[in-house]
């Protein structure tokens, strides 16, 4: 009688762990593309929020100074005024402070990068990660600019 030493695996047994692997891709893939995602916003939210502290830390400094009153700080990251520490340039900044605003109000952030944008964003706003959003088409072409006659921040 002959024995039957087949080595190798049969084709039912191939096709069960090809099946099995593509559901394991179905499902993870899009679980990592949103974690990978959700990085990319906090980090936005984590810039921004670097922003906006110093720029009430440089209007802070100038208070000591006498100088005070509404100002606004367009593309705060090539400002001579105060760095960020960082050498990049995909972030679009303009930075509003107005006195006489109610606490909490005072400072308002427009930012831009390639993929999240804040409109008017105040320090309580930017604790919540939803307060960047993602780009849209009508802000895709726009860049926050400080308004000169006002010193106000929009993005045009």
């Amino acid at each position: 009688m002959k024995k039957n030493n087949r080595k190798g695996f049969t084709l039912i047994e191939l096709l069960a762990v090809i099946i099995v692997l593509a559901l394991i891709l179905v499902f993870a893939i899009p679980a990592v593309l949103d974690t990978s995602s959700r990085a990319q916003k906090k980090t936005f939210t984590t810039y921004a929020r670097k922003v906006l502290t110093l720029a009430q830390e440089y209007v802070e400094a100038r208070k000591l100074d006498g100088a005070s009153g509404k100002m606004a700080f367009d593309n705060v990251s090539e400002s001579t005024d105060f760095s960020l520490g960082t050498n990049d340039t995909e972030y679009k900044v303009c930075v509003e402070y107005n006195p006489t605003a109610a606490v909490g109000e005072q400072y308002k952030l427009y930012m831009k990068n390639n993929t999240f944008y804040v409109a008017g964003a105040t320090d309580a706003n930017l604790k919540q990660s939803s307060a960047a959003l993602s780009l849209d088409d009508s802000h895709r072409t726009t860049t926050p600019k400080k308004n000169t006659t006002n010193n106000t921040c929009s993005f045009s």
